[in-house]
């Protein structure tokens, strides 16, 4: 079976692989509710408000009465992208170990992706 990625699937298992480990990570330390601050608390108080929140995970930005934005620690981001490039690697080994690689140009690879 071949499977051609695109950069646009890449950047969409990203985002999700980025959503779900934020969601596992941090669904035992939440209660019923989101760590949600609006943005017009954040203007009316300033960053301090949002700082006052990132001690009990990460806060989802409300906005229109939607969660627009999520703010993480610094070493929460680490820690997800730490993850992100361990899966890629696995991923990368497995695709070896089970024969799902192609050799070839940069050329080659270039009109692959084209071809899309």
């Amino acid at each position: 079976m071949e499977i051609k990625i695109n950069k646009m699937s890449v950047l969409v298992i990203e985002k999700f692989l980025v959503y779900t480990y934020i969601s596992i990570e941090y669904s035992t330390q939440r209660s019923t509710s989101m760590n949600t601050i609006s943005s017009s608390e954040i203007k009316r108080r300033g960053i301090g408000a949002v700082d006052e929140l990132l001690g009990n995970g990460p806060v989802h930005i409300i906005r229109n009465n939607t969660p627009d934005y999520v703010i993480l620690t610094e070493d929460s981001y680490k820690l997800i992208i730490d993850d992100l490039i361990s899966a890629r690697l696995d991923a990368s080994d497995k695709d070896i170990k089970e024969g799902r690689v192609k050799s070839g140009t940069i050329d080659d690879l270039m009109r692959e992706i084209d071809s899309v």
